[in-house]
């Protein structure tokens, strides 16, 4: 894996996308980078790099920064992406918790919230209330609307992005009620502006890869493990979807033979056993059933309370429970 910041590979976007856009992202990865690097990683002519620069000067998109120095004496002058030049919304749909973030377009946050998603009252509910977070997150920012120039939703469930559907959502009496939702359309049609669905996971790899720990590299895969667990694959640059999408779905893997009923469908599924909502199931079943348990005078006797974090906590203590649960998750 290169340690150098990636140059940008002619293979890595279709034919349709513009030269301007290849511009545009290089600037984006790398701030304050020149011309000639600019020739040097897209493979354009030094003419249509100039060409291509000032028109997105132009637009207010990019902006000449500092000079950089320069082995021949002569200071290059640097570009730059403008952070006020747009503005967008992030969502974060997940199984627990519903997260809204404004940013500028270079990532800068602005205004973040959190409440809970509460799935158990049903997709209408949950839509009604993404919404309602969206739209005061947008009258809370302070940026005019016509400064947000898009949304980007991570939805937890299994999602084709390209047509913007959310397909399923493999959770406790959730897959009946998010088949085939179309989510990209419904936010496009109440916001009048462009909008992204994404696997929850995947959105996370692509953000690593374009301004986290994953800059200077082209082929990674991110695992995350919370109520659910999931990967984000990166190959050659790139969100590796597989066949259908479903590539790093490997939390419906059957890991356990004949093992406990999955809310896919299938038994012994990884995420049955291994994730964060199966080990707080574990925690509160052998609770009903009698054993003690450091885990209940934290939570106060409401084990509803019962989270990751607080299993974390007694088994920091020493309690039984906890580290059975915790050793047959891993």
């Amino acid at each position: 894996m290169p340690d150098a910041p990636r140059t940008w590979r002619k293979n890595s976007h279709s034919g349709n996308e513009s030269k301007e856009l290849v511009i545009l992202r290089l600037i984006q990865g790398q701030q304050n980078i020149s011309r000639t690097e600019l020739v040097r990683q897209s493979g354009f002519s030094g003419g249509l790099v100039s060409e291509i620069t000032q028109r997105l000067i132009t637009k207010r998109l990019v902006a000449p920064s500092a000079p950089r120095p320069s082995s021949a004496g002569r200071k290059a002058l640097g570009l730059t992406l403008r952070h006020d030049a747009a503005y967008v919304i992030g969502v974060d749909l997940g199984s627990y918790y519903l997260r809204v973030v404004v940013t500028d377009i270079v990532g800068n946050v602005v205004l973040k919230s959190q409440t809970q998603t509460r799935l158990h009252e049903g997709r209408e509910r949950v839509l009604a209330g993404t919404f309602s977070a969206i739209e005061q997150a947008m009258a809370e920012c302070g940026i005019p609307i016509q400064n947000i120039r898009g949304i980007g939703v991570g939805h937890s469930g299994i999602v084709d992005a390209t047509r913007g559907l959310v397909l399923s959502f493999p959770r406790p009496a959730q897959m009946a009620e998010w088949k085939n939702v179309p989510l990209r359309n419904m936010l496009q049609d109440r916001y009048a502006m462009r909008c992204v669905v994404e696997d929850s996971v995947g959105a996370i790899a692509v953000t690593e890869l374009r301004f986290g720990t994953g800059k200077n590299l082209s082929d990674f895969i991110y695992i995350d493990v919370g109520m659910g667990i999931g990967a984000g694959i990166i190959l050659n640059g790139d969100l590796y979807r597989g066949p259908g999408g479903g590539a790093g779905e490997f939390g419906h893997l059957t890991v356990v033979d004949k093992g406990p009923l999955c809310c896919c469908g299938n038994s012994g599924c990884l995420e049955t056993v291994a994730s964060c909502a199966a080990i707080i199931g574990a925690v509160n079943s052998a609770i009903q059933q009698g054993v003690d348990s450091r885990i209940r005078e934290l939570a106060e006797e409401h084990l509803d309370r019962v989270s990751i974090e607080l299993i974390g906590e007694a088994a920091r203590q020493n309690d039984s429970l906890a580290f059975r649960v915790f050793d047959r998750a891993v």
